[in-house]
């Protein structure tokens, strides 16, 4: 639920002397991982602005979702974090400010968690990251432009089946697996039987969950919120 808990769990698993990993099935999913090395290859000379969102329309006032002793805190807990992910494992960076915005209109389904939040990442190098998540419309889209008018995008991008991939060149020469998860699975396996550290480790999560807690203290206060890594 938050940066404290987070780092218990790493050093509780740490002392136990077992693994621990995050369930980002993402991570092995083939269009964002062709995706990276795109970007990697600087194609199309560096990135500038990344625009990454995903949301939905919760059903109904009673949705556990909408309690935030049960769902965590909205969509910024349940949706955020794959928007985060796609802008930082997309630059393979972690930003180093964050500005804000959190609304709510429809005040009778709303009543503990923002409705949205928009945010914005500043990375090192200058590439700005322009995010939003929300419980009351649909979008799932990961979009990649950069300096020399070549463009890179997934839509959908982080549903669990159907990822579709194209760049201002033409479609992404790209297989969807049925199962987003097996690939996953294995790959935690193999940290178990090599004793290596997961690519989806527990600091992973830790990252996603100190950003989150910047991306609110940015929307509450109206400020640009620096971040520290070393802390």
């Amino acid at each position: 639920m938050n940066t404290t808990e987070a780092r218990q769990m790493i050093l509780a698993c740490e002392k136990a002397g077992v693994q621990l990993s995050v369930g980002y099935r993402l991570y092995f999913e083939p269009h964002h991982l062709e995706l990276r090395r795109l970007v990697a290859a600087k194609e199309f000379g560096p990135v500038k602005v990344i625009e990454s969102a995903l949301g939905f329309t919760v059903p109904g006032p009673n949705s556990w979702r909408l309690d935030k002793k049960i769902g965590g805190g909205g969509a910024i807990m349940d949706l955020g974090v794959y928007a985060i992910q796609g802008a930082r494992r997309a630059l393979n960076l972690d930003p180093i400010n964050v500005t804000a915005q959190a609304f709510t209109y429809d005040k009778e389904h709303f009543k503990d968690v923002h409705e949205m939040v928009f945010w914005q990442f500043e990375f090192p190098g200058g590439t700005i990251a322009d995010c939003r998540t929300t419980y009351s419309s649909y979008v799932d889209r990961l979009y990649v432009t950069c300096e020399r008018w070549g463009w890179y995008k997934l839509e959908p991008a982080y549903n669990a089946t159907g990822a579709q991939g194209v760049t201002s060149k033409g479609a992404m020469d790209v297989l969807s697996p049925h199962y987003q998860q097996i690939a996953q699975m294995d790959a935690f396996v193999q940290s178990i039987r090599s004793n290596t550290k997961p690519e989806a480790s527990g600091e992973e999560g830790w990252k996603d969950i100190k950003l989150i807690e910047a991306i609110l203290q940015a929307a509450e206060t109206g400020r640009k919120i620096q971040l520290d890594w070393k802390s």
